[in-house]
């Protein structure tokens, strides 16, 4: 029996002082214990308290698996003003309890808010009251006198318990399935499947087909079965008990998509890759961005991109399978193929919990014929009675190979030999290809092969029963199951085939099996041989039907579908369907910021299935206003990366919050224009998440990250790992260095970020200061917080921004003029640019004519300094300041100047220095541990102020004069795709590793 301990009204008390409410959950965890020795125990929290739910979390652990214990999202009572809002309220808690499946739910206090949410026909016991002078233990022992209390209450939800319920009978009435496919005589081979399974579901239910407007059914379908239209399965809905999609990759399905969104049901998926039938709908049923949706619903961001770069459609979705939208919608999905059930785990892995199973594709035995019945099916072809005939069954395209079966054919025996006969029983492309295969055909210097066109279901047996031998070959598989060999096979045709895709699968004593590579040499060799053995192609073609005829048979197959449609229709995991529904139609009495809130509260308590977790970047200062700061510019170079490479089974989604509004909104428009696609594609709604996910603070946001600190812990207690970027320190260990009131800010930041799982700090030495400051003033987080590095990459094209002002070609001539020594960064007080200028001054009085340029904008505190610049006799000369650089800029600037200054106090990376070494520039840095870490003895080294400064390019002067200036060639960084796999690898971290 499944339990559910309903802990949402009671609140852990901070200490000893609350002592009823302390005893409340000593008594918790005692019956949780003792329950979970018996029964399936499970816990439901309040969310609206994360720090007190992490803490019940912890304690209940103890005696539960973490897996047992569930968190509850609720919506905030403020945000709920209308009676339509308090009813969303409660079918959402409704739908949370009843998503846990529980035969009794036990609750706290006979609360009237509990009393609604609780699920009307699951079993509900209210908690009897406690004794009120039971002791308070800290050892997590029960008090002696709470054992009685303990022992009534497992008898009385054990007496709630349900008894075993008897199935509904209704004598001479079938439950009501509605059928969605296309049917005959549409031209589709799923149309011809359905017409042979109808009469085995028929055995089980009583049936409607639903199918698209114009109402296509042959007239002995419509004579068996009522024939409806979406509409009415809409409209009506309710009054079917089943619902069966039965949905491939063509233009016949397009009316489902729609469907399925309203109508939930059991869906066979012919088709694995579903990206033809997206496109249809967008290019002629105006579905807008239809299949843009379909490729982010799927594959993410990084699909988006390459449609815009590919351009061709067709590529495209041969490349992508576009499926997801109708595997997340279906309640259970019937493949007909291992190889389908294998895409499904490729490219879905994280829906790998969804319903799915394996139900062989349908063949109704093929009838006997005698010999003379044969002869006359191959007289009515106009064959011979010694022509041999290969026939290739289905349309001809070239995932079919056609093209290689000519060319196996043209240089055989066969190819030559007139009483040979090649014929493709289908119809050929009106495409590119469909030419190359008329043309090959027009060539062949012995007119022994034709296509027949499309083929009516007679002429296709007749073929089917005169052939000698098939040859159905594929390529480029995308899931679909061959009913063509099926087909041969099931008639007693000797089949060649390839290993590839589903026919891999089938046994290979039943036909001729070639490898799914296979050369044009070996089919021939393989024709030549089937053709030669007759006896030898004979029995191939009895294991074939043997093999049809015990695991295709009409009878079994249709068993299956019944049993697995009543299995995924009485399966959990359609509460968000029936939830969505309800709140649907409450909908349009809502505010805009209760539907807000209500959709926040069922994407975060039903996540919906997703085809991989997901890698949440917080971008949110990029949405709001993009600076252009060192901190963004890391961000975009990572985000870049991260899209187009996620970890394994991850997909990246970057998001934003701000310090008003609880919560985060997946950043979709912004990360479309920041990629160069369409931004209208996407809206931003709430994100949702689940258990596996990671959220990363990617962007550096100091007053958003404390405000959304208890979402931060919601995320958490979800199983939701949350970590941060730390950039540096320096506000706090330079406080004079900063404007008044940063050090303050960015102390409470660090404290916010202490409580949650890990920081990546973009170097070794910010990761030791790190450690050493959570160690004084977080000790409690100090063996808690994991604490990773790792190192920024250089790669200006990545985040390249273009153009040049009027001045740059004055400022060129400039720089080229004389020895550039560069400075690049924000001019602030920390950067070292008035040591620097001292410097310059002191060497310009002593006649070296040598230039100081400066690119960086004035940033805080400086503007004595920005005057002095401004106003300096060399401005223009030889000091040269850039305040305004695009990227492009900065590359010429860079390719100008020989050596890199970095005079600052005090970095997190300092990543010029990368750019710079990227660009064969010698570097002079002040000796600070991280300058060290990043440059090793690829750099000269000073240390003081503008004396030591002015030494050291002295130095350098003289040892370039010598040629043996220290060169940073050997200095070893990273491009920003290594520096993302590095940021993989320290995000990813073990929990139960090391440091």
């Amino acid at each position: 029996m499944r339990v559910l301990l309903d802990l949402r009204v009671l609140k852990p008390a901070a200490g000893s002082s609350d002592a009823q409410r302390m005893l409340m959950w000593i008594f918790s965890k005692a019956l949780a214990q003792a329950l979970r020795e018996r029964h399936d125990t499970y816990v439901l929290l309040d969310g609206r308290y994360p720090e007190s739910a992490a803490e019940a979390r912890s304690m209940l652990t103890e005696v539960l698996p973490p897996a047992s214990i569930h968190l509850w999202q609720s919506t905030p009572p403020e945000s709920l003003r209308t009676t339509a809002a308090l009813e969303a309220a409660e079918y959402l808690s409704e739908a949370v309890v009843a998503r846990l499946g529980p035969d009794v739910v036990y609750v706290f206090a006979p609360d009237k808010a509990i009393q609604r949410d609780a699920t009307r026909s699951i079993p509900r016991v209210v908690a009897r009251a406690l004794p009120q002078s039971a002791p308070i233990t800290n050892d997590g022992s029960t008090p002696a006198d709470l054992t009685a209390a303990i022992r009534i209450a497992v008898e009385d939800i054990e007496s709630a318990a349900p008894g075993v319920a008897s199935l509904p009978t209704a004598p001479g009435k079938r439950p009501r399935l509605a059928y969605v496919s296309p049917l005959p005589p549409q031209r589709s081979g799923i149309a011809d499947y359905s017409a042979e399974l109808l009469p085995e579901l028929a055995k089980y239910y009583d049936i409607d087909l639903i199918v698209g407007t114009q109402r296509l059914a042959s007239p002995a379908l419509s004579q068996a079965f009522a024939v409806r239209d979406g509409a009415h399965l809409i409209a009506h809905a309710g009054s079917y008990d089943r619902v069966l999609y039965h949905i491939g990759n063509s233009e016949f399905h397009e009316y489902m998509f729609e469907l399925l969104e309203v109508v939930p049901g059991t869906v066979v998926l012919h088709d694995f890759f579903l990206g033809d039938a997206q496109w249809h709908l967008e290019f002629l049923c105006g579905k807008h961005h239809g299949l843009d949706r379909a490729l982010y619903d799927s594959h993410g961001y990084q699909a988006l991109v390459d449609r815009e770069r590919v351009k061709d459609v067709s590529a495209v979705v041969s490349l992508y399978p576009c499926s997801f939208e109708v595997i997340r919608r279906a309640q259970g999905i019937i493949f007909h193929s291992n190889y389908s059930l294998g895409l499904m785990k490729r490219w879905y892995a994280a829906a790998s919990n969804l319903q799915t199973t394996l139900i062989p594709l349908l063949r109704r035995p093929a009838e006997s014929h005698a010999p003379a019945s044969r002869d006359e099916d191959r007289r009515a072809l106009g064959l011979a009675e010694d022509d041999f005939l290969v026939c290739a069954f289905g349309l001809l395209g070239v995932t079919k190979l056609n093209d290689r079966l000519l060319r196996a054919w043209k240089n055989s025996p066969l190819g030559t030999d007139p009483r040979c006969r090649l014929v493709f029983v289908g119809e050929n492309g009106q495409d590119a290809y469909g030419d190359v295969i008329r043309a090959a055909i027009d060539e062949l210097p012995t007119p022994n092969v034709q296509i027949t066109g499309w083929a009516d279901e007679a002429t296709f047996r007749r073929y089917l029963r005169a052939t000698d031998v098939a040859v159905q070959l594929r390529g480029r598989s995308r899931g679909e199951t061959s009913a063509a060999v099926l087909d041969t096979m099931n008639h007693g045709v000797a089949t060649i085939a390839n290993a590839h895709g589903a026919m891999a699968w089938l046994p290979k004593d039943s036909l001729c099996m070639l490898e799914d590579e296979f050369t044009d040499a070996q089919l021939a060799e393989a024709l030549q041989q089937l053709w030669l053995d007759v006896e030898g192609r004979k029995a191939l073609g009895v294991r074939a039907r043997r093999y049809i005829n015990e695991h295709h048979s009409p009878e079994r197959c249709g068993h299956q579908y019944a049993e697995a449609i009543e299995q995924f229709a009485h399966s959990r995991g359609h509460e968000r369907d029936a939830l969505i529904a309800k709140v649907a139609g409450i909908a349009p009495a809502l505010d805009g910021e209760e539907k807000n809130t209500i959709a926040s509260a069922i994407a975060i308590n039903f996540p919906a299935a997703r085809p991989a977790k997901q890698l949440l970047l917080d971008v949110s200062s990029m949405v709001h206003q993009d600076l252009h700061t060192g901190i963004q510019r890391v961000v975009k170079s990572l985000l870049r990366e991260l899209i187009e490479s996620p970890p394994e089974g991850f997909r990246v989604e970057p998001v934003y919050g701000d310090s008003q509004r609880l919560g985060y909104r997946y950043a979709r428009r912004y990360t479309l224009r920041f990629l160069g696609c369409t931004e209208d594609t996407l809206e931003d709604t709430p994100i949702s998440y689940a258990e596996g996910d990671h959220f990363i603070g990617l962007d550096l946001m100091h007053d958003p990250v404390y405000f959304q600190a208890p979402y931060f812990r919601r995320m958490q207690n979800a199983g939701v790992r949350v970590q941060f970027v730390v950039y540096d320190l320096l506000p706090v260990l330079m406080k004079h260095r900063f404007p008044e009131g940063s050090a303050a800010l960015h102390t409470r930041w660090l404290r916010t970020i202490a409580e949650f799982d890990g920081a990546l700090c973009i170097s070794q030495a910010v990761a030791n200061e790190l450690k050493e400051w959570v160690g004084h003033n977080a000790p409690h987080r100090s063996n808690k917080l994991q604490v990773r590095s790792f190192p920024l990459g250089a790669d200006l094209s990545t985040v390249a921004s273009k153009g040049l002002p009027p001045s740059a070609g004055l400022a060129m001539r400039a720089i080229a003029a004389r020895t550039s020594f560069l400075m690049v960064g924000t001019v602030e007080p920390r950067k070292g640019h008035t040591v620097a200028l001292d410097a310059f001054e002191t060497l310009w009085a002593e006649g070296l004519n040598i230039n100081l340029v400066i690119v960086g904008k004035q940033g805080w505190m400086v503007e004595e300094l920005a005057e002095r610049m401004r106003k300096h006799p060399e401005q223009g000369q030889r000091l040269i300041w850039v305040e305004k650089a695009s990227d492009e800029y900065l590359e010429l600037v860079y390719s100008a100047s020989p050596c890199l200054i970095t005079a600052s106090e005090g970095e997190g990376f300092g990543l010029p220095l990368i750019e710079g070494a990227q660009r064969g520039l010698s570097l002079i840095t002040r000796d600070l541990p991280v300058f060290r870490e990043v440059c090793g003895d690829c750099a000269l080294y000073f240390s003081g102020g503008a004396q030591a400064l002015a030494d050291a390019v002295r130095q350098w002067l003289a040892d370039a004069q010598e040629g043996t200036q220290i060169r940073s060639e050997d200095l070893h960084y990273l491009n920003w795709r290594q520096s993302a796999q590095r940021f993989i690898e320290a995000a990813f971290w073990d929990a139960a590793s090391s440091d």
